[in-house]
């Protein structure tokens, strides 16, 4: 008998052993979970804010870049005559910049989402000042004209550029349209032909905001076009919609490329450049002598050549090829490298977003898009691989409405990944407060 209560003691005991084991077993597996969710988390949370570095260090090069280009064989840096100019307002503009980034970065980016069975939508409402703007460049009392192009609108103190507002206003509008969810009746349906959003709502908006900006800016339509294009086949807008929009688009191009026949004679000249130097090909022979004159290394901050009238519009449309001239080829491969870098990022951070927020990771492509496409546009104007065309370098052309549309853009992004992060921390602890201190299984085996 006592052989036997031994035995049965020893037996309790080695359930009780199990059960502890697996109890602990299930607190490690919680455990894990928790540091994976946090450390996610963490990577989110650092994308975001590698990006902000990155467009900060673009910004400072714009900044460097327009020292540099005010500088004077006459004066020095420093005197008060550079810093009342060119070099005075884009430090203005850089810091405005900064501020922007912060203050979107903090911003609830889904506010703009679209809201089902309300009238009232923020990201319509965004659109609509936009093109508001656009129309307001024709009035004649505050539509402001540089190089025959009236593109700004004159508020006094400052000009101001609706276009590089359309830009996000634009993709934000066609992310929430494309966005959101059709519904069949009371419960939503998975189904890609529900999903795909309606094509009245997506094309003519984008070629209206075409058709604004492009009969004074053929660049930037180009480049708005070419981003809502790329955003309808990443939101799943079916065939007839993309040919619906590409018959419209491209008719519309050619018109106003035939428009404005200068248009139509850079077109020509780009095969041509070395048959008029001294004319239509000017521009680009320019181009190319300053980035060729800088080597490896360049010239020196302030010691190019191209910016004492050489090189038309070297502040702005070809402030790359200044900078190629006086820092050399490691400059110019440095600002590619941060493009580059810049685009990787918001496509790490469009990956992490849920699949099922197709608003947030439509929003993130959109302006990732925008900015990378914008600044392969601009590199390949200056080196001569496209027609010259009036387009600046993000973040480091000078001028202010871009630069500061640009880096609150940006600041959406990180926005977005602080608040992806945020939803990660928050689904690890649900999970470890829904799971059990026990297993089922353990309480069967200790009850056997």
């Amino acid at each position: 008998m006592k052989g036997a209560g031994a035995e049965r003691r020893t037996k309790k005991g080695r359930r009780d052993e199990g059960a502890e084991g697996r109890r602990q077993s299930g607190t490690r597996t919680d455990g894990v979970m928790d540091d994976l969710m946090h450390d996610a988390a963490e990577r989110m949370e650092k994308q975001g804010e590698r990006l902000m570095i990155v467009v900060a260090a673009l910004i400072t090069v714009g900044v460097v870049m327009a020292a540099a280009t005010a500088t004077r064989l006459d004066r020095p840096l420093m005197e008060a005559a550079n810093w009342q100019g060119a070099l005075g307002r884009q430090t203005v503009y850089a810091a405005s910049a900064f501020l922007a980034m912060l203050v979107a970065s903090r911003l609830h980016v889904r506010w703009f989402s679209w809201r089902p069975g309300r009238g009232w939508q923020p990201s319509v409402a965004l659109l609509g000042l936009a093109v508001a703007l656009l129309a307001v460049v024709w009035l004649p009392s505050m539509g402001h004209a540089s190089h025959g192009r009236a593109r700004w609108i004159d508020v006094g103190l400052i000009t101001f550029q609706p276009s590089e507002l359309a830009k996000p206003a634009l993709v934000i509008y066609l992310a929430a349209v494309m966005g959101r969810r059709r519904e069949r009746g009371a419960a939503e349906t998975s189904e890609p032909a529900q999903q795909r959003p309606s094509t009245w709502a997506v094309v003519p908006v984008v070629l209206l905001v075409c058709g604004l900006v492009g009969v004074e800016d053929f660049g930037t339509a180009v480049l708005i076009g070419g981003v809502g294009g790329l955003l309808a086949v990443v939101g799943g807008c079916g065939g007839g919609a993309l040919l619906a929009w590409a018959l419209p688009g491209i008719a519309g191009f050619a018109g106003l490329l035939f428009m404005a026949p200068y248009r139509w004679e850079r077109l020509m000249s780009f095969w041509t450049i070395w048959e008029d130097p001294q004319g239509s090909g000017y521009h680009a022979i320019q181009s190319l002598v300053a980035m060729a004159s800088g080597g490896w290394t360049g010239r020196g901050l302030g010691a190019g050549v191209a910016q004492y009238g050489y090189l038309p519009e070297a502040r702005t449309d070809f402030v790359f090829s200044v900078l190629c001239e006086e820092t050399g080829v490691l400059g110019g491969l440095t600002v590619i490298v941060l493009f580059i870098t810049l685009v990787y990022l918001g496509l790490r951070i469009m990956t992490a977003v849920a699949e099922d927020d197709r608003f947030a990771r439509l929003c993130v492509f959109g302006i990732t898009a925008t900015v990378g496409l914008q600044a392969a546009m601009n590199i390949a104007v200056v080196t001569v691989m496209a027609p010259t065309k009036g387009i600046p370098l993000p973040f480091v052309s000078s001028g202010g409405t871009g630069v500061i549309c640009f880096a609150a853009s940006t600041g959406l992004l990180a926005a977005l990944a602080r608040r992806t992060a945020s939803g990660v921390r928050s689904e690890g602890v649900a999970i470890s407060a829904a799971a059990p201190a026990e297993p089922v299984e353990g309480w069967n085996v200790a009850s056997a």
